[in-house]
């Protein structure tokens, strides 16, 4: 988690303004696509008064937002059925129950 990275944890868990900025951005990735610009106005006006999240919030908008690799239909996951990778992990699981091993190769 960047917030690790960034040196917030303490801020993270003693602030609670910066635990609902956080959360908020985690939440763009559930909104419909249509409705992220106004959110993202939202998160920002909140965010504004708090000095320790400018480094965060750069990053997020430079990797996240404003990133032509990373277009925001990419990580949205509003109306997706599937938005896990559980089902793969499920079966890998399955699959090395029945080998008898993790990260089985050709040669089990």
């Amino acid at each position: 988690m960047f917030v690790e990275e960034m040196g917030l944890v303490k801020e993270y868990k003693e602030n609670e303004d910066i635990r609902n900025v956080c959360r908020m951005i985690s939440a763009l990735a559930y909104l419909p696509i249509e409705y992220i610009d106004d959110a993202r106005s939202i998160i920002w006006e909140n965010s504004f008064s708090i000095d320790t999240l400018t480094t965060f919030i750069d990053y997020f908008v430079k990797q996240w937002m404003d990133n032509p690799n990373m277009p925001i239909n990419v990580w949205n996951v509003y109306g997706q059925r599937h938005r896990t990778n559980n089902s793969v992990e499920g079966r890998n699981s399955k699959l090395n129950a029945i080998i008898g091993k993790n990260q089985p190769n050709v040669h089990c």
